[in-house]
C-alpha cells in the first residue's frame, strides 16, 4: 500500500491502533490518527502536534537512532515510555518507512505494553519467591512446563511416598496413577479448570498411596507461573505438603469437639433441672413470704385490736375504778381526824398511777392515730417523749401524706417509736429530728439525733450474742412491707435511721377495727 493512496489514508485514520506519522529527520510528528489523539490527548490539529522526543521520558536520543534506522527501510520495534493520558506508559513502537517525495516520514504502530510489562515482571518475581520458598521447604514439588510438556518433580516429593529418585518416573501419570481412587476425580476436576483458565491458583486435599501401601493426606497448592497470549497457562508448579499429622490431629480434635458437646449437653440438662428445681423452690419461697406478709398484715391489725381492747379496759374499768378509788379515799381523808399525811401519800401515788395508765394507754392505741392520721400522731409522740425526757424535737413532714392503709400507718408508728424508745435509753441526744417525705410511690421516714452514736458492726455483733430484739424486730418488719431500713452511725457522730417503704401497700382500710 502506498504511502500517498486514499486507501492508505482511509486504513490510517479508521484503524482503532494508534498510529503516528513521524517526519525522520526531526522526529517531528506531522500525522496522528484519531486513535493516537485519544491515546496522547492531541487535539486533532497537525500544526499543534509536538516531536517524538517530547512524548519519550525514557532515552530520547536513543529513540532518535532507532528512527533513522527505521527511515532506512529497516523494520524493527522501538521500545520507551511515552506521556499519554493515562501518564507515563510503557509502549512498543512498530516502525516502517514511508516516502512522500522529497521527505522521508515514519509510520509508527504504538502498542501499549504497560500490562504485558507488569505481568511479566509479576511472573518473574513470582519465580524467584518460588524458588527462595521451595529451597528450603522440605515440601515436595511439581513443576510442569505446559508448552514443552516436560514436567519434573523435587526428589523430596518421591521420599514423601517413600520412593528413591529412580524408583518412579517424573511423568504426570505416575503422579496421577498415586492419587486414592475415591479423591481422583476432584483432583481431575480441579487440574481441568486450571488448564482451561478458569483459575491462576488451587488448594486442595486429597490422600495418595505410600509405597508401603499407607494412605497419606497432602494437601496441593497449584499456581499459574506463566500465561500464553490466548490465556491458557504455560507452566504450572504444585507444591505438596505432608498433612497427614494435621488431618489425624483434626481428626482427634473433632472427637474430642464431639466428646465436649456431648458433656455440655448433659451439663446443660443438668443445669436446666437444677434451674428448675431452683425456680420450684423461689416459687414456694415467694408463696412462703406472701403467706408470710399476710400473716404480718394480720397480726398488725391483732396487735391493733388488742391494744385497742387493752387501752378500753384500762381507761373505762381499771381506770375508772382507780377513779373512784381515790375519790373515796379523799372523802375518807376527810372524815377522819389524823392520818392526813398518809392519806395524802395515798392519794398522790394514785394519781400518779393514774397518769401512768393514761399515758400508757394512749402508747398502746393513740387515739389521734386512728382520727387524724400518721403524721400528726408521730409528731405527738416526738413531742410527747421528748417534753417527757428532756430533748427538743424538730419535725419535718408534708401535708398530707397519700392516703396509707391501716396496718401500714400502724406499723411505721410502732416502728418509729421503737426508735425512738431507742434514743431515750441508748442516746443520750439533746436534739431529735424527725423528717417525712413521699413522692407518691415511696413514702420516706428519717429519725437523726445528736447523741453519743455507736459502731455498727461491733453492735450487730453485740446485739447477736445478747440475743437483742429492738433493731432486728424494726428491720423484719420493714422487710415485710417490701422496704428498705438503713443505719448511718459512729461513735460521737450521733444516728441517722432512714425508712422507706413503697406508700400504696394495699386498698387501705378501715378507720375501725373489727372487734
Amino acid at each position: 500500500m502506498q504511502p500517498s493512496s486514499p486507501v492508505f489514508y482511509d486504513f490510517f485514520r479508521n484503524n482503532t491502533v494508534p498510529q503516528i506519522m513521524i517526519m525522520a529527520g526531526t522526529g517531528r510528528i506531522v500525522q496522528a490518527n484519531p486513535a493516537a489523539c485519544s491515546y496522547y490527548g492531541f487535539d486533532g490539529s497537525s500544526r499543534n502536534l509536538p516531536c517524538l522526543t517530547d512524548l519519550d521520558t525514557n532515552h530520547p536520543i536513543v529513540t532518535m537512532a532507532e528512527l533513522n534506522l527505521a527511515a532506512k527501510g529497516i523494520e524493527h520495534s522501538i521500545r520507551s515510555t511515552h506521556r499519554t493520558v493515562l501518564g507515563e506508559r510503557e509502549v512498543r513502537l512498530r516502525t516502517c518507512a514511508a516516502d512522500f517525495g522529497p521527505e522521508i516520514f515514519v509510520l509508527a504502530t504504538v502498542d501499549d505494553i504497560t500490562q504485558q510489562l507488569t505481568r511479566e515482571k509479576n511472573v518473574q518475581a513470582d519465580e524467584e519467591r518460588w524458588r527462595f520458598a521451595l529451597s528450603g521447604s522440605g515440601d515436595g514439588v511439581w513443576d510442569w512446563d505446559i508448552t514443552s510438556d516436560q514436567p519434573s518433580c523435587s526428589p523430596h516429593w518421591k521420599e514423601m511416598l517413600g520412593y528413591g529418585r529412580h524408583e518412579i518416573g517424573d511423568d504426570i501419570r505416575d503422579w496421577h496413577a498415586l492419587i486414592y481412587d475415591e479423591d481422583r476425580d476432584q483432583v481431575t476436576t480441579a487440574y481441568e479448570k486450571i488448564l482451561a483458565g478458569g483459575c491462576n491458583r488451587v488448594e486442595l486435599e486429597y490422600r495418595m498411596r505410600h509405597k508401603m501401601g499407607d494412605l497419606i493426606w497432602v494437601l496441593a497448592r497449584c499456581t499459574v507461573l506463566r500465561w500464553e497470549p490466548d490465556g491458557r497457562p504455560a507452566r504450572i508448579i504444585t507444591v505438596h505438603s505432608d498433612i497427614t499429622l494435621h488431618k489425624k490431629n483434626e481428626a482427634e480434635l473433632r472427637s474430642f469437639g464431639e466428646t465436649l458437646e456431648r458433656v455440655v449437653v448433659q451439663r446443660t440438662e443438668a443445669l436446666n433441672l437444677e434451674l428448675a428445681m431452683r425456680m420450684e423452690t423461689e416459687r414456694r419461697l415467694l408463696a412462703f413470704q406472701e403467706r408470710l406478709s399476710a400473716l404480718t398484715e394480720e397480726l398488725c391489725l391483732t396487735e391493733e385490736r388488742e391494744g385497742r381492747r387493752l387501752a378500753a379496759w384500762l381507761h373505762d374499768d381499771v381506770g375508772q375504778n382507780l377513779a373512784l378509788l381515790k375519790i373515796n379515799l379523799d372523802r375518807l381523808s376527810k372524815s377522819l381526824s389524823g392520818g392526813n399525811d398518809r392519806f395524802r401519800e395515798m392519794s398522790t401515788l394514785l394519781t400518779a398511777t393514774i397518769e401512768e395508765i393514761r399515758a400508757r394507754t394512749i402508747l398502746i392505741s393513740p387515739p389521734v392515730l386512728q382520727k387524724l392520721g400518721l403524721v400528726p400522731a408521730l409528731s405527738k409522740l416526738a413531742n410527747d417523749m421528748g417534753n417527757m425526757h428532756g430533748f427538743s424535737v424538730h419535725i419535718d413532714a408534708p401535708q398530707p401524706l397519700p392516703e396509707l392503709s391501716v396496718s401500714l400507718r400502724s406499723t411505721l408508728y410502732r416502728i418509729v417509736r421503737e426508735l425512738l424508745i431507742n434514743i431515750v435509753k441508748h442516746a443520750a441526744a439533746s436534739h431529735v429530728s424527725l423528717n417525712m417525705s413521699c413522692d407518691g410511690m415511696q413514702l420516706e421516714i428519717r429519725v437523726q439525733d445528736n447523741g453519743q452514736g455507736f459502731d455498727r458492726e461491733r453492735h450487730e455483733a453485740t446485739a447477736t450474742a445478747n440475743n437483742s430484739f429492738g433493731l432486728f424486730h424494726v428491720m423484719q418488719r420493714i422487710n415485710l412491707l417490701g422496704g428498705a431500713f438503713t443505719i448511718d452511725s459512729a461513735p460521737g457522730r450521733g444516728c441517722v435511721c432512714a425508712i422507706q417503704v413503697p406508700a400504696l401497700q394495699d386498698a387501705p382500710g378501715n378507720q375501725d377495727f373489727p372487734d
